[in-house]
């Protein structure tokens, strides 16, 4: 009997414990400040102007027109970048084909004085 009293005595504390934490908890929750109060915050909201918002209009026609001037650009900058590498390609073939000429001259007199 005395344990059935003892065990009964326990739940009575603990739940008198967690109801005092949660009045505690609840009547300080409201008080509990988490920014300090002298602190100066902006307040943003009065720097919008309601009657004359200042947004930035983005219409099709901007949009296509600026889309299309950078693809002209790249365009260009592609044609340009194909050029030079051709010409620096052409250049390379012929000191290429001057080289191979004078490998197969050399070759040939090689194995002419040799005769």
């Amino acid at each position: 009997m005395a344990n059935k009293f003892g065990k009964f005595l326990l739940v009575t504390a603990a739940i008198g414990a967690t109801a005092a934490a949660t009045y505690y908890f609840l009547k300080k929750r409201d008080s509990i400040s988490f920014f300090p109060e002298d602190d100066d915050y902006d307040d943003f909201s009065d720097d919008f102007d309601e009657d004359d918002p200042n947004y930035v209009s983005l219409t099709p026609e901007t949009i296509s027109d600026k889309v299309e001037d950078a693809a002209e650009k790249v365009a260009d900058k592609v044609e340009h970048a194909a050029e030079a590498v051709a010409d620096k390609v052409e250049s390379a073939a012929e000191k290429v084909s001057e080289k191979a000429e004078k490998m197969v001259e050399s070759v040939e007199e090689f194995f002419d004085s040799e005769e």
